[in-house]
């Protein structure tokens, strides 16, 4: 019997991070816990100005170790790497053996919810959502939630106590009833544990050699 491919025994894992207003100083708090080994990679869903990501990925940059990118039309995302996505255009992952890419689509309204339902039904259990301070409507989160929850997609929803904006973690928790609403200590160690589980196959197969 053949071995099993590489690709056949990759099990893509993807975190994302969802920040609106008071965004940035939630996401300073997250990003320079992580440690500079971290193993997966994470895209970013900021809401604000297009013309503001470029400072706030250069002053992000100064207090954590990962790698901060503005993705491009098709990004390949790398592990230990962080990127914004771009504003306004829903996206989807190419996945092809090892290689994932994120693409941007066309514009799109809600594409923040658009973004999220596609990628728990292209990721499954291998998505992370992270969602921080900002603001939300039912009508925005409802469809990412019902999407989330179908797919089994690990979802994260920082402490109102230590929110800015708590709007979008409120209409999260509402319509996604396995949603944690955790701390910001807590979803720090949700997501070194998930890259733990990305290493586990690899030692275990190192244990049978």
């Amino acid at each position: 019997m053949k071995p099993d491919s590489p690709a056949r025994n990759y099990s893509p894992r993807l975190i994302v991070i969802v920040a609106d207003i008071g965004g940035p100083v939630a996401l300073h708090n997250l990003l320079s816990e992580l440690p500079a080994d971290f193993r997966l990679p994470i895209v970013i869903f900021l809401t604000s100005d297009p013309l503001l990501h470029e400072s706030s990925i250069s002053a992000l940059q100064r207090t954590t170790p990962l790698k901060l990118h503005q993705a491009k039309t098709e990004t390949e995302l790398q592990a230990g790497h962080v990127y914004f996505a771009v504003s306004g255009r829903a996206c989807s992952l190419n996945n092809t053996g090892r290689r994932l890419a994120l693409t941007p689509d066309r514009a799109d309204e809600r594409w923040i919810s658009s973004s999220i339902s596609r990628l728990a039904g292209q990721l499954g259990a291998g998505l992370t959502v992270v969602f921080l301070s900002g603001r939300g409507d039912d009508a925005d989160t409802c469809p990412a939630c019902s999407a989330l929850e179908q797919h089994r997609c690990d979802t994260l929803v920082l402490s109102s106590a230590e929110s800015v904006v708590s709007d979008l973690g409120r209409s999260v928790l509402a319509h996604h009833p396995a949603a944690r609403e955790l701390s910001a200590q807590q979803i720090i160690a949700c997501l070194v544990t998930d890259q733990n589980k990305l290493a586990a196959p690899a030692r275990q197969k190192a244990g049978r050699m």
